[in-house]
């Protein structure tokens, strides 16, 4: 498959603002494929394309990966504030939990 996605590259990068279809039909790629590398971000559309695929999220044009930018920074963001949120709840059950602990004696 490195093969067949080398000979795409080089096939795009030639050929830089020829539609996807084509990419397909004179690299013998099903669309599938070539839409795989593009939300692995391997492959991606010149800026002035016509051709983008939806982000996973909004559904806006992208030329690459799964996500729009605003979408990436939305969610960076969110998963952020879900990891920092618990670590100031689970400091407060510990030092709830620390009276109640069971106690060993030497």
């Amino acid at each position: 498959m490195d093969e067949k996605f080398d000979i795409v590259k080089r096939f795009v990068e030639d050929n830089p603002n020829v539609p996807v279809e084509t990419v397909a039909k004179e690299t013998d790629t099903s669309m599938k494929q070539i839409n795989r590398w593009i939300r692995e971000e391997r492959l991606s559309f010149s800026p002035d394309s016509s051709y983008g695929i939806p982000c996973e999220n909004c559904g806006r044009m992208i030329r690459t990966g799964r996500f729009c930018d605003e979408c990436k920074t939305k969610l960076t963001n969110t998963l952020r504030s879900a990891l920092d949120t618990p670590k100031s709840q689970d400091r407060q059950l510990w030092q709830q939990d620390d009276k109640n602990r069971m106690r060993y004696i030497k």
